[in-house]
């Protein structure tokens, strides 16, 4: 089976002819980790076959398997265009994206202008297009598709489907951070988790679309830094997928346990209370569940799936409801 989508990841952490542009520790472990994830057998969409990485690439070879990824995508697939680095905008604000080869003097030729990758875009054929920038003022790529009428018609063509859809670190102004003892980058960390985080389906079809993922993190990005991830969207119709939950579409999977928790009560395992609070849950949507109410749905898919025997999820479930965190609403909703 044709992968449901493809990806560019793009590494640039050394930087040896500019002595102006430090190096990173980060954007190595940035796209291994998030090929992990976008190829796992449980969440992934993507196959190691449709994933380029580059690692400390020279711009030249960088734009060019950008340029091939979107010229040869089908129009049915996503392209995931990925890149863990230094920003740098021009005198003009506008954005690059720095390799290996760059020097400041020279940024427009020896760095991947996003100006650039818009144009890549216009003219491939792919109606999918997702984008991920981790790196410093990645916020200006807002100049390259919010400008009125600056927007090619190839550009109108490619996103008469579903469209493109960007998120960043940082806002124009603000750099992006790797803190010190972690693994990956601040944006990335949480876009890993969130790649593998069934809560992040927030609609509860089983797929996390990049409005979900974006969601996901950027709450958690602006718990911990001062960095505010931004999105920005154009012609988006419909939801572009990224990753999907692992668990049942939220209707089959109520069906499939209401089966589940009548033959629990019919043994005599649980009581008609503990059915009739488990059944109300089941049936809500994602979006209509608190943080609380969540790990009660959780604890009926780990009963479910056999992590846990009754007697276990019993003392959790009983745990969870003496709970001081439990809000009087939650509380009537989930009650023995």
């Amino acid at each position: 089976m044709q992968s449901l989508a493809c990806a560019v990841l793009i590494a640039n952490s050394i930087f040896p002819k500019e002595n102006r542009l430090h190096t990173l520790r980060c954007p190595e472990n940035d796209v291994d980790g998030l090929r992990t994830s976008l190829t796992s057998r449980t969440f992934g969409l993507f196959d190691e076959s449709s994933i380029t990485v580059l690692k400390n690439a020279a711009n030249s070879e960088v734009q060019l398997a950008i340029n091939k990824a979107l010229r040869q995508a089908r129009k049915d697939q996503l392209v995931l265009l990925y890149y863990s680095g230094h920003g740098q905008p021009d005198e003009g604000g506008r954005l690059h994206l720095t390799t290996t080869d760059t020097l400041l003097e020279t940024l427009e030729s020896t760095s991947v202008p996003f100006e650039q990758i818009k144009r890549y875009i216009e003219v491939g054929g792919c109606r999918q297009v997702a984008v991920i920038l981790d790196c410093c003022y990645s916020g200006a790529v807002g100049n390259a598709f919010m400008k009125s009428n600056a927007i090619g018609e190839e550009l109108r063509r490619a996103s008469e489907g579903q469209g493109i859809y960007v998120i960043t670190a940082s806002t124009a102004v603000q750099v992006a951070q790797e803190k010190e003892g972690d693994r990956y980058s601040v944006l990335t960390k949480h876009i890993i988790d969130g790649l593998t985080d069934p809560t992040t389906d927030v609609d509860g079809d089983g797929y996390i679309s990049m409005d979900e993922l974006y969601a996901y993190v950027h709450s958690r990005v602006r718990d911990e830094s001062q960095q505010t991830p931004e999105k920005f969207s154009l012609k988006v119709r419909g939801d572009l997928l990224i990753a999907r939950t692992g668990r049942l579409v939220r209707e089959e999977r109520k069906e499939r346990m209401r089966t589940f928790l009548l033959d629990l009560a019919s043994k005599g395992l649980i009581s008609n209370t503990v059915l009739a609070r488990s059944l109300d849950l089941v049936s809500l949507r994602v979006s209509e569940l608190s943080k609380q109410m969540r790990r009660y749905d959780d604890l009926l898919d780990e009963l479910q799936q056999k992590k846990l025997d009754v007697g276990q999820f019993l003392e959790r479930w009983y745990r969870l409801e003496s709970s001081p965190t439990l809000t009087p609403a939650e509380s009537s909703a989930v009650a023995i």
